[in-house]
């Protein structure tokens, strides 16, 4: 028994099918031109994003360029200062020394003033280079030590130490219509009585030695003296007030 296949029915397209077929074609045409539209738009945009981030790019290059610039500047001039610093050091340091080599002392004595409530007192390290190197007071020293506000010690009192001598000293410091502007080190020790710090309001008979009185005049020689015996010393003054 056979059997025949057969093929199916071809089905007739209908009279207005090349109408259809141009719909179809034309509604594609236009979804791709939409579609072209589209694109076309989302790329202007993605272009003006790019320019956009391109300058922001060159904004902030340009901002770390002259950051950069500045830091170096900054730079430059700490290291300027730093090298004029150490060139300034250096000189101080040759300064201080003399041909052979040899460390040159202080051209003054290294001297510490505190003022306290009821005592003043002055600390000097003296060497031989010193004596001699005093200065004398000046007007404006001596209307320092007749200041209404500057306090008058009713008593002084001196010691130093140089090598094995020592001696100590206190006297009266009567007031007087005008005070002297005293040496807290004496003048021939290299005191600098041009300098506040280093007087003090003292009676003119004690600080001249006059009237007899050369009790205070004599510990300061006496100390000068000894500094150039033994090469250096140590001195100091209290003023005492009430």
């Amino acid at each position: 028994m056979s059997f025949a296949l057969s093929a199916p029915p071809v089905q007739a397209l209908p009279a207005n099918s090349n109408v259809y077929i141009a719909n179809l074609t034309e509604a594609n045409i236009g979804n791709l031109e939409n579609g072209t539209l589209i694109f076309g738009i989302f790329g202007k945009i993605a272009k003006t994003a790019a320019k956009t981030a391109k300058k922001t790019s060159k904004a902030v290059s340009k901002s770390a360029k002259k950051s950069s610039k500045s830091a170096k500047k900054t730079s430059k001039a700490a290291s300027k200062s730093a090298k004029k610093t150490s060139k300034a050091s250096s000189k101080t340091a040759s300064a201080s020394k003399t041909k052979g080599g040899s460390i040159k002392r202080s051209s003054s004595p290294v001297h510490k003033h505190r003022e306290l409530r009821n005592t003043t007192i002055d600390n000097f390290k003296v060497d031989k280079s010193h004596l001699g190197t005093g200065t004398k007071t000046t007007a404006k020293t001596r209307q320092y030590v007749n200041n209404p506000n500057t306090r008058v010690p009713y008593k002084i009192q001196s010691s130093f130490k140089s090598g094995k001598e020592s001696r100590r000293l206190s006297v009266d410091n009567p007031r007087s219509k005008r005070m002297d502007a005293g040496h807290s080190l004496g003048n021939q020790s290299g005191g600098k009585g041009h300098v506040n710090e280093h007087v003090f309001p003292q009676n003119p008979s004690i600080n001249r030695g006059t009237k007899g009185n050369r009790t205070w005049r004599n510990h300061e020689d006496k100390f000068k003296a000894a500094v150039q015996k033994n090469g250096s010393g140590t001195y100091q003054v209290r003023q005492l007030y009430r």
